[in-house]
């Protein structure tokens, strides 16, 4: 169950970052 947890939350934190990190390339290109 803990494993299960902590790796939803990483999963959640790299599609957030991964999410910021494309809108930052978009933001440059613009």
């Amino acid at each position: 169950f803990g494993v299960s947890c902590r790796s939803r939350r990483l999963a959640a934190l790299t599609s957030s970052l991964a999410l910021k990190a494309h809108c930052a390339f978009n933001f440059e290109q613009a």
